[in-house]
């Protein structure tokens, strides 16, 4: 069993509800659902957290790495943790741990000490995560905010020109519609002005007809 192991069984009571990174497991895969581009996205409103073991890992693995020489906070946890089962309160629990440590050179001193020095180590952890976390916020909600205000300005700007081009359309036809109407009453004018033309023209011809008629008969 390795030590890293063992820092988590010093910490993690079983039964602990440690939530497993989630993986794939080769199955059919669901379509993913795709938001709204126009609408910011929020974080869920389950944001309570849990117990990772991703993250205890990461977190232990870095007290392993500062594990220092000799009985220390991690040794004294031990001792606790091995009279856990005894029938005895918590301080006598304590009392008897540290009644090990001293006969290992430690004292109350040290071991608080100690214990600062692993709270340290996780608070530079926790900094780097923080660093890491600002980071990835960057990346992945900055820049996409940015990126999606771009995309909501871009379709502002064409429902702008659509709007522009629907008045320009609705212009454009009440225009046609004139137009037709002055074409409609101009071929009518025409057919009209036809109309009252051969009506005219077959009247006269009809009488210059008769006339030469009458002409021939009685110019003898």
């Amino acid at each position: 069993m390795s030590i890293l192991k063992n820092l988590k069984d010093l910490f993690i009571v079983p039964g602990d509800d440690v939530k497993q990174p989630v993986t794939n497991t080769g199955g059919t895969k669901s379509a993913p659902v795709r938001p709204n581009p126009v609408i910011a996205t929020t974080p869920s409103s389950d944001s309570s957290g849990k117990l990772n073991d991703k993250f205890v890992t990461v977190l232990f693995d870095a007290i392993n790495k500062a594990n220092q020489e000799g009985f220390d906070y991690l040794e004294f946890r031990n001792s606790l943790q091995s009279l856990k089962e005894m029938p005895m309160d918590e301080a006598t629990r304590f009392q008897s741990a540290y009644a090990m440590a001293k006969t290992m050179g430690a004292n109350a001193a040290t071991l608080v000490a100690s214990a600062q020095y692993y709270l340290n180590v996780l608070s530079q952890e926790k900094q780097k995560f923080g660093e890491a976390l600002s980071n990835q916020q960057n990346q992945q909600i900055e820049q996409k905010k940015a990126e999606l205000s771009s995309y909501v300005e871009n379709i502002k700007n064409k429902e702008a020109q659509i709007k522009a081009l629907q008045t320009e359309i609705e212009t454009l036809k009440q225009q046609a519609t004139a137009i037709n109407q002055e074409v409609q009453a101009a071929a009518q004018h025409i057919e009209n002005t036809k109309n009252d033309f051969d009506v005219s023209y077959t009247y006269i011809v009809q009488q210059i007809q008769h006339d030469a008629e009458l002409m021939q008969q009685n110019l003898k």
